[in-house]
């Protein structure tokens, strides 16, 4: 069994492949306001610095893939 630092790096670099590939095809995003409570605490994380519960990452990432969704 994997154990999480090998997991956690792993998911890295896939957030970084998919990153460079966002970037290479010129993919955009379209933003809809979010009401929900997990991404405003990744955010004002990101803002502010701080650390966020697996949940409010999760959170944010999907929120970005239903916006890039077509």
């Amino acid at each position: 069994m994997k154990n999480n630092k090998t997991i956690t790096n792993a998911i890295c670099d896939i957030l970084r492949d998919a990153a460079a590939s966002i970037d290479d095809f010129g993919i955009d995003a379209r933003f809809v306001r979010n009401d929900c409570p997990f991404t405003d605490k990744a955010c004002e994380a990101i803002e502010h610095g701080g650390q966020i519960k697996a949940i409010d990452l999760s959170a944010l990432i999907q929120h970005v893939a239903d916006a890039m969704e077509k």
